[in-house]
């Protein structure tokens, strides 16, 4: 349990310290962009530097998750941290997230939560066969199930058009 817990909290320091450093970095000059000037002003930047104190918070409990348990398990709640930072950012931008981001983040949420029940937070656990092809299984099911929501169809032969405002 202290494993998916050191996991959770490494997500989320790792997604508030991205969203946090994304925000100082689009305040920034156009003329600076992508430039190691860029960096040099970041840098002194106590937003932007808070950010980089965050992920390395995040990087710390990720080592010690990875220490006490399954990499699978981890690695797996780790991936929360991108729902932790789109969600941060619309909070600090102050404009909520599309209706259409919501089942997609519903979907990646049940899949880690019946990935990490299925295989199990512990290295012995991951390693049932069965347990394994049961979530892949589920992950599969979700994802396409979820790839269906935010697209329209436009007629037998024809590509997608993208849904305004999907994350």
């Amino acid at each position: 349990m202290t494993t998916l817990l050191l996991a959770a909290l490494s997500a989320v320091l790792y997604g508030a310290g991205v969203a946090v450093e994304h925000r100082q970095a689009a305040r920034m000059p156009t003329a600076v962009a992508g430039r190691p000037r860029m960096l040099a002003l970041l840098a002194r930047q106590p937003s932007w530097l808070l950010g980089a104190a965050l992920e390395t918070g995040g990087f710390a409990l990720h080592a010690a998750a990875l220490r006490s348990g399954s990499l699978l398990a981890v690695q797996m709640i780790l991936g929360c941290s991108l729902l932790v930072s789109i969600s941060l950012t619309g909070l600090l931008s102050r404009k909520p997230l599309p209706r259409v981001c919501w089942p997609a983040i519903f979907t990646i949420v049940a899949s880690v939560g019946v990935c990490v029940a299925l295989l199990g937070p512990d290295e012995h656990a991951a390693l049932a066969p069965g347990r394994a092809v049961s979530a892949a299984l589920v992950i599969l099911a979700r994802a396409a199930d979820a790839r269906a929501w935010p697209i329209r169809r436009n007629g037998p032969d024809r590509a997608p058009r993208p849904v305004p405002g999907a994350c």
